[in-house]
């Protein structure tokens, strides 16, 4: 993926893509996931304090990101939402990160 590919893809377009939108650019080389990890990140460290939505985030998700872009590149993906970054309620068991319940501490 070229850097005038990606710089077609503005910031503020890319955080307000729906997940279909980012999952063909993705698909198309438009876009990767580090990108993307990297823009949402940015969002949450800007606006968090105000907002309050994230209390944890994966700190491995660079990495994650990385490796899934490395499938991609690969053609070898581990399904069709591989490297799409989400948000889960912290009510929900997810390996390696504490269920909150949206507690602080």
């Amino acid at each position: 993926m070229t850097d005038s590919q990606q710089a077609e893809l503005s910031n503020e377009r890319l955080r307000g893509a729906s997940a279909f939108q980012l999952l063909h650019w993705m698909a198309s080389g438009r876009v990767d996931s580090r990108r993307l990890v990297s823009i949402y990140r940015d969002a949450i460290g800007a606006e968090n304090a105000q907002l309050n939505a994230f209390v944890t985030i994966n700190e491995g998700i660079a990495d994650l990101a990385a490796a899934s872009d490395a499938r991609r590149a690969a053609k070898n993906v581990i399904g069709r939402l591989d490297g799409l970054a989400v948000a889960i309620k912290d009510n929900i068991d997810v390996a390696g990160l504490p269920t909150a319940l949206g507690l602080q501490g």
